[in-house]
C-alpha cells in the first residue's frame, strides 16, 4: 500500500502514513467537530499541540439540537452541548440501529428458528404438555380483564363497510397469489384413508373426536359449498360432513359461541339449515360448551 508524506506540525519532523490509518485519523477529526486535517509524527507532538493551544476558542455546533457555542480548543471531544442532547442523540442513533437491523434480520432469523423446529433442533417447551383445569381459569379470567380494563382503537365499534371491502379484496389477492396458508395442522385419517387439514385447533379437537368414535363410520371436511346472501352473493362451506354407522349423516359445523351471533354468520346458518332440509338431515353448531362435554 503506498505512504503518503507528512511533515509534523510540531517538530517539522517529515513522516509517512498508510491510506487507511490517514483515513482513519481524519475520520475522527471530523467526528469530534475538527475539520481541518492536523496530522502528527507522535502522541507527544499531539499531546504539546493542545497544550500549546488550550486556551484558543473554536465553534461547537451540537450534533443533537444544533446550537452553535463557543469552546475551548482542549474540547476536541467535545461534540454536545449539554448532556441531556447527548442522551437523546445516542437514544435516537441506538433505536434507529436497531430499526435497521430489525429491517435486515427479522426475516433471517424468523426463517432460521422455524427451520430449527422443523428439523427438531429446538423443542418448544409446551409441546407435549397441556394445561391443568385451575391454569385454564386462571389464564381466561386474566385475558377478560384484560379486555374489559384496556380499550383499543376498536372497542365498542363496528369497521365501516368501505374497510371490510379492502380488507376482503387484499385478502383474496393473497390468497390467490399463495402468500396465505388457510391449513394450519393436519394429520392422517385411518377411517378416511387420507390427510385431514384443519383450520384452527378447535377443528384439530373435534376431529380427533370424531377418528376416535365408534359410531362414526367416516367424515368428510368441507364436503360441499352453500352459496348465501350477505352483502352480495357468497359461498359457506360448512366443516364436516359425519357418516353413521346406520348410514345416517349430519352436518356439523365448528365455532365459537362468540361468533355465532354474527350477522354473517347467521347468514351462513339460515343457508346451511335451508340445504340440509333439503337433503333430509340436521345440521349442528359444536361450541365451546359441546367441546367442554366431549373432553
Amino acid at each position: 500500500m503506498p505512504l503518503i508524506s507528512f511533515v509534523c506540525l510540531v517538530c517539522d519532523t517529515p513522516f509517512k502514513l498508510e491510506r487507511w490509518d490517514v483515513n482513519r485519523r481524519l475520520k475522527l477529526r471530523k467526528e469530534r467537530g475538527n475539520e481541518d486535517e492536523r496530522l502528527f509524527c507522535s502522541h507527544g507532538c499531539a499531546s504539546t499541540y493542545t497544550n500549546v493551544h488550550r486556551y484558543e476558542k473554536r465553534e461547537l455546533i451540537c450534533a443533537n439540537c444544533g446550537q452553535v457555542e463557543t469552546v475551548n480548543e482542549s474540547h476536541f471531544r467535545k461534540k454536545y452541548c449539554s448532556h441531556p442532547c447527548y442522551i437523546e442523540h445516542q437514544r435516537e442513533r441506538l433505536a434507529s440501529f436497531a430499526r435497521l437491523i430489525g429491517k435486515l434480520y427479522a426475516a433471517q432469523i424468523g426463517a432460521t428458528q422455524k427451520e430449527s423446529y422443523r428439523t427438531g433442533r429446538r423443542v418448544h417447551g409446551r409441546l407435549g404438555k397441556a394445561h391443568t383445569e385451575m391454569a385454564k381459569k386462571t389464564i381466561s379470567l386474566s385475558q377478560s380483564r384484560y379486555y374489559q380494563t384496556h380499550d383499543g382503537p376498536w372497542k365498542g365499534k363496528k369497521m365501516p363497510m368501505s374497510a371490510r371491502i379492502k380488507m376482503s379484496v387484499a385478502r383474496s389477492r393473497l390468497i390467490l397469489s399463495g402468500g396465505f396458508l388457510w391449513k394450519t395442522s393436519k394429520f392422517f385419517s385411518k377411517k378416511n384413508n387420507e390427510e385431514i387439514f384443519c383450520r384452527s385447533t378447535w377443528e384439530r379437537r373435534y376431529f380427533l373426536h370424531l377418528e376416535n368414535r365408534l359410531d362414526v363410520v367416516a367424515y368428510k371436511t368441507e364436503p360441499f359449498a352453500i352459496p348465501y346472501k350477505h352483502n352480495g352473493r357468497r359461498l359457506y362451506h360448512p366443516d364436516v360432513l359425519i357418516t353413521y354407522a346406520g348410514q345416517a349423516q349430519e352436518l356439523h359445523e365448528v365455532k365459537p359461541a362468540y361468533y355465532v351471533t354474527y350477522p354473517i354468520n347467521k347468514a351462513k346458518f339460515s343457508a346451511a339449515r335451508a340445504h340440509c332440509k333439503t337433503l333430509g338431515i340436521p345440521f349442528k353448531i359444536i361450541t365451546e360448551h359441546e367441546m367442554r362435554a366431549i373432553a
